[in-house]
């Protein structure tokens, strides 16, 4: 996990009429106990859904009016690094007397009865196809390989069902949604104020002994009024990358080159903003997951995703 993680707001879960197929069938207080526990093993501090925390007096949100933009704070693991689950936690699988974990093991299917009625069994192909295939029987089965796999197995168990399993009403695979994310959009901007310390909030800092960063984000109310998307922007006070011992030489060289065509000569002027953007899409019934002819090193067929930007993203 790379990190940078933030609850939903609770405008996401609403029926919103200007968003096609919105709304869910619960609200975010549901979720609570769920974020608390994730919280837990991101080595996070749990949320409290205060505006903004007012944990750094020196860092203060940026004000645009309540009816515009808000502030939003998202955290990150302090782990040094990326946080790698198969190291933090391959321990307490190892150790768990109630788990059983295969590594090298690839599910291709779902084996279900006549009627479709239930699953009896996976069938699992080890690292190797010069090696048997294996079938493993369970009490309960949990599919939990991500958006594209768990799509990708559903419409290859098709023994039975020929459409996939639980495909009876042409839906899975569909409504598909990615990181709605646009990193580097190259918005340098010469930030001529007198306190440069305004956006130290937004870069990154520590929260309750946590990474953190500020996003700005569209408030309920202006998103309601515009008929907009949810969206996050951030505001990374790129100067310092100039003066940042893990750039290249390369890099530095052209960032600097680009400070001097904006006419800004001097370290003591640097002040540049570099945006990245995250975006909420639009619930679509045509952005899903298929089945190609092309296979893979298993002899299982190939996923392809179509994902179509609407209007209402721009």
């Amino acid at each position: 996990w790379g990190g940078m993680v933030a609850p939903f707001d609770d405008i996401d879960f609403e029926n919103r009429p200007w968003v096609p197929n919105s709304g869910w069938p619960f609200n975010r207080n549901h979720l609570m106990p769920y974020y608390d526990r994730a919280s837990t093993l991101l080595g996070i501090p749990k949320y409290t859904f205060e505006p903004v925390p007012n944990h750094d007096p020196t860092r203060k949100p940026v004000t645009f009016g309540e009816e515009t933009i808000n502030t939003k704070l998202f955290l990150s693991a302090d782990t040094g690094n990326k946080l790698r689950f198969g190291d933090v936690f391959f321990e307490d699988f190892k150790n768990s007397k109630n788990i059983r974990l295969f590594l090298n093991a690839t599910v291709f299917n779902f084996n279900v009865n006549q009627q479709a009625e239930f699953v009896e069994s996976l069938s699992v192909a080890r690292n190797s196809l010069n090696e048997k295939k294996v079938t493993i029987k369970a009490k309960v089965y949990v599919l939990s390989c991500g958006a594209i796999e768990n799509a990708r197995i559903l419409l290859l168990s098709n023994s039975i069902c020929k459409e996939g399993l639980c495909n009876d009403n042409d839906l899975v695979g569909r409504y598909f949604q990615g990181h709605g994310y646009t990193p580097d959009l190259k918005t340098y901007i010469h930030m001529l104020i007198s306190d440069k310390k305004i956006f130290d909030l937004y870069g990154l800092h520590k929260y309750k002994n946590t990474n953190a960063f500020g996003f700005l984000t569209l408030s309920p109310k202006l998103q309601q009024k515009n008929k907009l998307l949810n969206g996050y922007f951030s505001i990374n006070h790129w100067s310092l990358a100039a003066k940042d011992d893990n750039i290249t030489t390369s890099m530095k060289s052209q960032y600097i080159n680009i400070l001097k065509k904006l006419g800004i000569n001097s370290p003591a002027e640097w002040y540049s903003v570099n945006s990245v953007m995250l975006h909420e899409q639009e619930p679509n019934f045509h952005n899903r997951v298929l089945l190609t002819d092309d296979r893979d090193w298993l002899n299982q067929r190939k996923v392809k995703v179509t994902s179509i930007i609407s209007e209402l993203q721009i």
